[in-house]
């Protein structure tokens, strides 16, 4: 609240019917920038400190070309429904005036109102639209104040920032930046560590202003002299219980509990409305990341207010984090209100958030000043608005929008659907997942940093199977173990799915199946290369071996067969058209159509058989049987096969086979 003298402020609460309350605006519109005429507005209005000259203005619009009652002025601390701590919002201006041909848009004005003796800063707003009107005369003037410089990229200033420095410091620079003056203030968490939190290619600087209003748990507006200042919502006179109100020791004082000024109305114009029921003062502070995120919290949460997703504090800390909401909850715990609406004569010592008390025929009513509108020049009034819930919604405060490059979360969902906790480490790209649902349980736990990609494991449990599985996104690269009440499966695959390569083992209660490109194995007693080469320190034993080559001291089993050319069990050895048996009492070596053999037995005289083309027992192109003797078709006969000695065999037979060709051809 503005320290005016009471001769003045009776002049604006009498009604506008002798000279010295007449009013009249003037419009001051400079080339240059304008500063406050006024050094701090704790000594306003002194006469010391009336507007001085700024030099030649660019031109001034006096009252004789201000339309009649024109004036609306709207200033509004926070445009939600309830309280939201951080809201930087700019007031409004609009006024019509004639007979001025200059093109207005774009340009900055001071805005002055004189009444009696008294010349009043009525603030510094900017032209954005300049609009001629039926009557061409006239021209409308939309106008904002300086919080509009923020509207603007702060990205190149954040970035080139040295960290880390204080939030006093941090605060300074923004406001240097921006161009833009700030009323002198202390805030709670000015000394407050600020380091680089994000890493924006893009960032607002009104959004960064509203995360240092919001974490000093006030509000961000222009005053009357163009400067910056820091609202800090101040008590209402309810103290120390409005539940015991109205005894008389309670009884409403003229200062709230913080002994700050509370502005006493009891002439206003009716309707007055307000509602039945108070706003009830927050309770506890939650700051977090997002929803969900446990952070910190302090008080009780009957009526809590929540702090989500400001960057400033990212990365801070279990212990920061609570020290810091300690520092907050005392700055807006508290503060109940009635929502109430009025309209009353103007009241320019008032400010945006200043507390109000209306003495009413019925009630006294204890209100905060979260919106105003100025109406009119001779019969300007002033319209206080206030609104609220009885018990606050969950409210997240500033919009986060900014892309995060430090932070931790502790995130629990509780809901019908899911009971679930996330906690996240930004600073170390990790973050860890444990999730319930109906139908399973789910554990996650994922690296993404740089170059080296996104990693992730996870475990999987529902009714019918577990499943594990570990991925690199950046190579490619997944491994599975599924289990099941009839299988256990192992899967490694590389590549993306169109080009993919798969390795497989599954296992079931009668059978293991593997499937991969290559299987190797090396160990002390066998090796088995990539190209199928296998190699055996022991003895190989089994039902069959097909295929390929062996080698090894010793080979044990019922069969072998490679590829049906040599075929080995224990009854035969076949080999190629040929096999070899034990029948007749003999050892035989024959085709396997029986026509051409040999055989041997040692129990039988001359042990031997030779023969070829046997058809039967009378049908046979050649024979030697076991008696020596030896028979070829066409009736070549010879008996006394068997020599004494080798060598005249040997000879003989020569010569014997020849004469037997020779006879044939």
């Amino acid at each position: 609240m503005l320290n005016f003298p009471e001769e003045l402020k009776e002049l604006f609460k009498k009604d506008n019917t002798s000279a010295e309350t007449r009013k009249s605006l003037r419009l001051i519109f400079f080339d240059d920038k304008s500063d406050s005429l006024y050094p701090a507005e704790n000594l306003y209005p002194e006469e010391s400190l009336f507007p001085a000259e700024h030099g030649v203005p660019w031109i001034a619009i006096e009252n004789d070309r201000i339309e009649s009652e024109s004036l609306n002025i709207t200033e509004t601390l926070s445009s939600s429904d309830d309280i939201e701590f951080g809201s930087c919002e700019a007031s409004k201006l609009e006024i019509t005036v004639f007979d001025v041909v200059e093109n207005l848009t774009g340009k900055e004005f001071m805005l002055v109102l004189k009444i009696g003796e008294y010349e009043l800063e009525m603030g510094y707003y900017t032209v954005e639209s300049y609009v001629r009107q039926s009557n061409r005369r006239k021209r409308k003037i939309t106008a904002y104040d300086r919080m509009r410089k923020f509207n603007t990229d702060v990205s190149t200033w954040y970035n080139d920032l040295t960290f880390p420095m204080t939030l006093k410091t941090f605060r300074n620079s923004l406001c240097e930046y921006i161009g833009v003056t700030q009323s002198s203030a202390s805030l709670i968490l000015d000394d407050m560590e600020i380091s680089k939190t994000v890493d924006p290619s893009k960032l607002s600087g009104l959004d960064v202003m509203k995360a240092i209003c919001q974490i000093n748990g006030c509000f961000g507006h222009f005053d009357k002299t163009g400067s910056f200042k820091y609202i800090q919502l101040q008590q209402t006179g309810l103290y120390p219980s409005e539940e015991l109100f109205p005894a008389e020791s309670l009884y409403p004082s003229e200062f709230g509990s913080d002994g700050m000024d509370v502005e006493v109305i009891s002439k206003y114009s009716q309707p007055m409305t307000y509602e039945d029921y108070l706003v009830n003062g927050i309770s506890g502070l939650q700051i977090r990341q997002q929803e969900g995120d446990v952070g910190a919290s302090v008080g009780d949460g009957d009526n809590a207010y929540i702090i989500e997703g400001n960057f400033l504090v990212y990365g801070k800390d279990a212990n920061t984090l609570l020290s810091i909401a300690q520092s907050i909850l005392p700055q807006i715990s508290g503060r109940a209100y009635r929502p109430a609406s009025l309209k009353t004569n103007f009241l320019p010592w008032v400010e945006i958030g200043d507390a109000l008390r209306v003495i009413t025929r019925n009630d006294i009513v204890e209100t905060f000043c979260m919106k105003r509108e100025v109406k009119g020049i001779q019969a300007m009034s002033d319209t206080f608005t206030s609104t609220g819930s009885e018990t606050r919604e969950e409210s997240f405060g500033i919009e986060n929008q900014i892309i995060q490059l430090e932070g931790k979360t502790a995130v629990i969902i509780k809901s019908v659907d899911e009971v679930s906790a996330t906690v996240t480490d930004l600073k170390n790209y990790t973050e860890a997942q444990f999730k319930i649902t109906a139908e399973s349980i789910t554990a996650e736990v994922t690296r993404a940093k740089g170059a080296e990609g996104e990693l992730s494991s996870k475990i999987t449990q529902t009714a019918t199977e577990i499943r594990s599985e570990v991925t690199d996104k950046t190579n490619g690269l997944q491994s599975q173990i599924t289990q099941q009440a009839g299988q256990i499966a192992l899967k490694v695959s590389q590549g993306d799915v169109t080009n993919q390569l798969n390795s497989e083992l599954k296992i079931t209660g009668n059978s293991i199946a593997l499937t991969t490109g290559h299987f190797t194995i090396d160990s002390k007693n066998m090796k088995l290369d990539a190209s199928g080469n296998a190699t055996f320190s022991g003895t190989v034993s089994g039902a069959a071996i097909s295929g390929g080559t062996i080698s090894g001291s010793s080979i044990t089993g019922v069969s072998i067969n490679i590829d049906d050319f040599f075929v080995c069990d224990s009854q035969e050895v076949q080999i190629g058209g040929f096999e070899t048996s034990y029948a007749y009492g003999r050892d035989i070596f024959q085709s396997q159509d029986g026509q051409c053999g040999i055989s041997a037995s040692a129990s039988k005289a001359g042990k031997l058989w030779i023969w070829a083309g046997y058809n039967s027992a009378s049908d046979y192109d050649f024979m030697v049987n076991n008696a020596g003797s030896v028979y070829c078709r066409n009736g070549v006969h010879a008996d006394d096969f068997y020599p004494t000695s080798y060598q005249k065999s040997v000879v003989y037979w020569i010569d014997w086979l020849y004469d037997a060709v020779q006879s044939l051809s």
